[in-house]
């Protein structure tokens, strides 16, 4: 009768410990997956609509010595546009590599020629792209998930203290 309390009381622990502490802490940790899925999926759907918007707007092109010899210049890098690299015409007519044009795009306020600055985008296509883009990056979802993450690790938590550092 000792054994089967004792096996009792051991299973009583477990549940306790598992439905007061575990279980809230995974509920929270799945929440926090998910939110940071949905802001993940909102920024790819926000930056996968964006480039479209740019492809629309302009053509690619890869580069022939052959056909174009203006076109030796990137001026967003300033570096040579070799043979065989992609390139970006936009409607204006200048030329870029489709890299540097796409990056400078994606990180300018507003979508504009580097040349001439002549708008590529509508302004309300670029103000909700950079909304978007904005609030995926102030969102405090990853950086509650990382805590989470952390604390789920025991070391440095309170109840495993790290013996005190000597420094002389």
């Amino acid at each position: 009768m000792g054994v089967l309390t004792i096996s009792f009381d051991r299973v009583d622990k477990i549940t306790t410990n598992f439905f007061s502490s575990k279980l809230p802490q995974a509920i929270r940790f799945l929440i926090l997956v998910f939110g940071v899925m949905i802001i993940w999926y909102r920024r790819v759907t926000s930056h996968y609509k964006y480039m479209s918007e740019i492809n629309k707007k302009s053509f690619v092109f890869v580069h022939k010595r052959e056909l174009k010899q203006d076109l030796s210049e990137c001026t967003v890098c300033l570096w040579e546009i070799r043979e065989g690299e992609v390139g970006r015409m936009l409607r204006c007519e200048h030329t870029f590599q489709r890299n540097c044009l796409d990056q400078w795009l994606r990180s300018s306020i507003a979508a504009n020629c580097p040349l001439c600055r002549r708008a590529i985008l509508p302004r309300e296509v670029v103000a909700e792209y950079q909304l978007e883009q904005k609030a995926a990056a102030d969102s405090g979802f990853e950086k509650e998930l990382a805590l989470v993450l952390l604390s789920s690790l025991h070391f440095g938590s309170c109840h495993h203290k790290l013996p005190p550092i000597n420094y002389f």
